[in-house]
């Protein structure tokens, strides 16, 4: 079977890392079926096949263009593949050949991402037409849906009406952590102003990641002397990490460290944050919504106590490993992070209830049920024929 892979999120966080791993991984176990792999220009170097079975091919249309909608497809035609495998909802609209999806979450959909004066909320609200035009295609035309947790296909089964068996869960992982690191720890906090002990967080400041609660939370916790270390916020630089960085300076409390800011616009390799994260006093994720919930479980891995949102997606995630609070009430996380903080036997039963936790995660099964998939999408589609 020929298979192509639009891997052109590939070296990017989130669906970025899902890519790399569900190539490395496939390469490993599949020896029969023919891969194309489409990367950006920028990536493009990045990704070197092991298996012969795997080609790299260009496509470099930047993801929700024009471009991407119009001329990728016809690419997709030319090479006539058995099956296309999108792994973000980006799928043009133009493709009527088999293919699956990987869904990572309906984020969109419950929270706004608008900001600015009146112009700037119409395009907004504009853009949003084809986003869920695409992704009412990719509910009604794919053959398989792939989604990286229960929670987000019952979120699905809440907007759409689709065949509970057409939705497929394949759990992601954090097989890599821990590495062993080869950066000094030192070096790497004192490049960013780090100092133990502190509150780490990870992921973007979009709203729906609840990061100025967080803050407001550590704010309580500095004003009642109940912790006198730093909060590290890591995320990428965007016009919503400006808003909550303005708010931090208008507190006029520091100890709040934003790594990377000076040096990538927040962006920080992947051994850095290991670094970071392998000395955190507690791990925190107050989101609103999550797809899956990648950093928690890799605190896990790396022996990291952890205090996460009380949500669907991070229940099924974290299960007993965590300890959990309401997002929507900054009373109830400062609550729940001064025992986190201070509560020694909490904290040794959360590492070792952590490292329990993480067994039920595997990049290689996740590899594995992706290849059922592509079998059993292809083989309806041969039969069709």
């Amino acid at each position: 079977m020929r298979i192509a892979i639009d891997a052109r999120f590939y070296g990017e966080a989130g669906p970025g890392r899902y890519c790399a791993q569900l190539l490395s991984n496939l390469e490993k176990i599949d020896m029969s079926n023919d891969y194309s792999i489409f990367l950006k220009a920028s990536n493009f170097d990045l990704y070197h096949p092991k298996n012969p079975k795997f080609k790299k091919f260009r496509a470099d249309f930047h993801w929700y263009s024009l471009a991407e909608q119009i001329i990728f497809p016809f690419i997709l035609y030319k090479e006539r593949f058995d099956l296309v495998h999108f792994t973000q909802i980006n799928v043009p609209l133009l493709y009527l050949k088999p293919f699956v999806v990987t869904i990572h979450d309906v984020i969109l959909h419950e929270f706004s991402t608008e900001r600015g004066g009146i112009l700037s909320r119409i395009l907004y609200r504009l853009k949003k037409i084809p986003y869920h035009l695409v992704f009412l295609k990719d509910v009604l035309l794919s053959r398989t849906i792939i989604v990286p947790s229960q929670s987000t296909r019952d979120d699905l089964l809440k907007y759409y009406d689709v065949d509970n068996n057409k939705i497929v869960v394949t759990y992601e992982s954090v097989d890599h952590y821990p590495s062993g690191g080869t950066l000094s720890l030192k070096s790497v906090l004192d490049k960013y102003g780090i100092r133990s002990p502190y509150i780490l967080c990870l992921g973007s400041f979009y709203p729906h990641k609840n990061t100025r609660r967080l803050v407001e939370a550590f704010l309580s916790l500095k004003d009642q002397v109940l912790f006198g270390g730093q909060l590290v916020l890591i995320g990428k630089e965007s016009p919503f990490s400006a808003m909550l960085r303005e708010f931090i300076e208008g507190t006029g409390i520091g100890d709040i460290i934003f790594p990377g800011f000076l040096h990538s616009k927040g962006y920080l390799a992947d051994d850095e944050v290991e670094a970071i994260m392998s000395k955190a006093f507690l791990y925190v994720q107050p989101a609103l919504k999550e797809g899956f919930g990648i950093p928690p479980v890799e605190a896990m891995a790396l022996g990291i106590p952890v205090a996460v949102s009380d949500i669907p997606c991070l229940k099924e995630m974290c299960l007993e490993a965590a300890i959990y609070f309401d997002p929507e009430s900054v009373e109830d996380m400062v609550t729940t992070l001064s025992r986190a903080l201070t509560d020694n036997s909490l904290r040794s039963e959360l590492v070792r209830k952590g490292y329990e936790n993480i067994k039920r995660f595997s990049w290689k099964r996740m590899a594995a049920k992706t290849l059922q998939i592509y079998e059993k999408a292809g083989d309806r589609e041969i039969k069709r024929i």
